[in-house]
């Protein structure tokens, strides 16, 4: 009897321990401090595919209808976006990963990203993704990985959104829309009876440095047109 309830305690501990060491309670401030950039689509497909490192991955297709983290126009698809998770299938041997989400074709998620060198990976695997509450009112949105804990695996919305803000300075956008395109500066100049119009300091910086520049030509062309009057009236 004893020989069993050691046996069952060891099993236990070793499969707590093997899930902590997978599944560590990260915060989502924290989470969002570490990632690139913060999607929210749908998931439309995937394929497996051999990353030049040699590993196999699984490829998930996403279309976006919002985004944070990245300006839009680097978006070259926003029907097309892909995520990267490790494991999958390649040539009939299926590799498989620990803590991977299930995304599953036409699930809608809000994932946290890094940007890697062959693509974009979850922050955090399964932690990194979250699906909006559906139940009705309920303004949160919730990871497959501890559900039930505040501010790791279940968010409310507006908390998010301040994160969000937090690091980006604005929360989920459309993806229509470009908050991140930085405008040139313009200085406006008032004229009377003309509306205020805006020309770029450079230009104005320029025409000045020019008008500085002419002016010892001309005084050196002046100074020799009087030394040469000077010397004729000596002859």
């Amino acid at each position: 009897m004893y020989v069993k309830l050691f046996f069952g305690a060891f099993i236990l501990f070793f499969a707590l321990r093997s899930h902590s060491a997978t599944f560590v309670p990260i915060k989502i401030s924290d989470q969002v401090r570490d990632s690139d950039l913060v999607i929210d689509g749908k998931v439309i497909g995937k394929t497996f595919k051999k990353i030049p490192s040699g590993e196999v991955v699984t490829e998930y297709t996403f279309k976006l209808d919002k985004i944070v983290g990245i300006q839009h126009s680097k978006i070259v698809n926003k029907n097309n976006f892909k995520v990267i998770v490790p494991g999958g299938k390649w040539q009939g041997v299926t590799y498989k990963v620990t803590g991977v989400p299930k995304f599953e074709n036409g699930s809608k998620n809000i994932v946290l990203l890094r940007k890697g060198k062959f693509g974009y990976y979850l922050t955090n695997l399964a932690l990194s993704s979250f699906q909006k509450s559906k139940i009705k009112d309920d303004r949160t949105i919730i990871s497959e990985i501890f559900p039930l804990r505040k501010n790791v695996g279940r968010i409310g919305t507006q908390y998010f959104d301040e994160v969000l803000q937090n690091k980006w300075g604005t929360a989920l956008v459309d993806i229509e829309e470009d908050k991140f395109v930085q405008q040139p500066t313009f200085k406006p100049i008032k004229r009377r009876g003309v509306e205020p119009s805006r020309v770029p300091a450079s230009i104005d910086k320029n025409k000045s440095d020019k008008s500085k520049s002419v002016w010892p030509i001309i005084f050196l062309i002046l100074s020799g047109l009087i030394a040469g009057i000077l010397r004729r009236k000596k002859t």
